[in-house]
């Protein structure tokens, strides 16, 4: 029999040992413990798919959409992180409509996204999908040098001329600052790579399929984040209507040369990663809020931001803020007389929104602001 005791030291070596012929069931119960394995023999680079929090994209398996299940809009965010946009080369920008849909190749997880055009123009030529990855997470995961990989599922619904081109760049303007306002297009920024590129009509119709793609990152795509996309186009796609053009999930940018299996967070993570850049909400104070000019009245309320937004936000009021009044006679909205309304600022960080009172010689109470806060990339 052959012992442990009768090999001698060194006999067996890793690079004589063919492929598959160690595997776990040959090996006993124990076998392997962790006194047996020498110190810095397991390292992170020799470990694939069980690494948590690996995928820099937010809300890759398209699970948060508040904005609504259906957007429509060119150079805007469609479910949360997910930029989409369509031009015929600049001439006119035209509406994508990015429809939540079930049933992800992911299984019991997530959603996908389907992408079609909004309108029955033609000549457009380009068609993006993509996201802004921020600087603070490349820089906490990236160094130049370092090998990324990109996979997503993608699904062709019908023909088109072309190009499918993963596309990815980073910001000319600076840290987190692109000279695009909200458009991912390759004319603008600074390509990194274009690691992947396929004829459109060449990927399986009505089909599941996962591309990847491996390229190295540079030291600006570390410092300043990126923006990764897939482009249709280079040429008059030849689509006038409004019927899906593909369907998409699963979107991970990981560091290594291996596209791991898709990495799930729950919903509640993945809600608070997205309200970081964008959030839709409504004030709701049961308790008085005195008049500014009132004696020794406080004229002012804190609302604190948890999380804390990724810049200061822009806020914009959606519908009419309402309240209550306990002071003379209530108009429409609870206020009276003189110039009525509740003022809603932010302070000059990130973390809160300041609620006044500007009802003169009210005190009110019940405030509700339906406000959107946005620090989107």
């Amino acid at each position: 029999a052959v012992t442990a005791d009768k090999i001698a030291t060194g006999a067996v070596v890793a690079d004589g040992l063919g492929a598959g012929s160690v595997t776990a069931t040959k090996l006993g119960a124990s076998a392997v413990t962790t006194a047996k394995i020498n110190a810095g023999a397991v390292t992170t680079a020799k470990i694939t798919g069980n690494l948590g929090r690996r995928n820099m994209f937010r809300n890759g398996d398209m699970q948060i959409w508040q904005r609504g299940t259906t957007v429509a809009g060119s150079s805007s965010v469609t479910a949360d992180g997910w930029y989409a946009y369509s031009t015929d080369s600049g001439v006119g920008n035209y509406n994508v409509t990015v429809t939540r849909q079930e049933t992800s190749p992911l299984g019991e997880y997530g959603y996908y996204a389907q992408l079609a055009q909004a309108g029955t123009q033609t000549g457009i030529n380009y068609l993006t999908f993509g996201q802004r990855i921020e600087s603070t997470i490349t820089k906490s995961q990236l160094t130049s040098g370092d090998k990324v990989t990109f996979s997503c599922y993608i699904r062709r619904k019908q023909s088109a001329a072309g190009n499918l081109t993963l596309q990815v760049r980073y910001p000319s303007g600076g840290v987190d600052t692109y000279q695009s306002g909200q458009t991912l297009l390759s004319a603008y920024d600074t390509a990194i790579a274009a690691p992947y590129q396929v004829s459109f009509n060449s990927l399986a119709l009505n089909t599941w399929v996962r591309i990847t793609a491996t390229f190295d990152a540079t030291s600006a795509m570390a410092n300043r984040g990126c923006a990764v996309f897939l482009e249709n186009g280079g040429i008059d796609l030849g689509v006038s209507n409004t019927n899906p053009l593909y369907d998409t999930t699963g979107w991970q940018l990981e560091k290594g040369e291996t596209a791991t299996a898709y990495e799930h967070l729950s919903y509640a993570e993945e809600l608070l990663a997205c309200e970081r850049y964008y959030r839709a909400m409504a004030y709701y104070r049961t308790g008085i809020l005195p008049w500014a000019g009132s004696t020794g009245g406080t004229a002012q309320q804190t609302w604190p931001l948890d999380p804390a937004m990724r810049a200061a936000p822009t806020l914009t009021t959606t519908a009419t803020p309402t309240y209550s009044s306990i002071t003379g006679t209530a108009g429409p909205n609870g206020q009276t007389g003189g110039t009525s309304s509740v003022n809603v600022t932010r302070g000059s960080t990130t973390k809160n929104v300041f609620i006044s009172n500007n009802a003169s010689g009210a005190t009110i109470y019940a405030v509700t602001v339906p406000l959107v806060l946005n620090a989107e990339l």
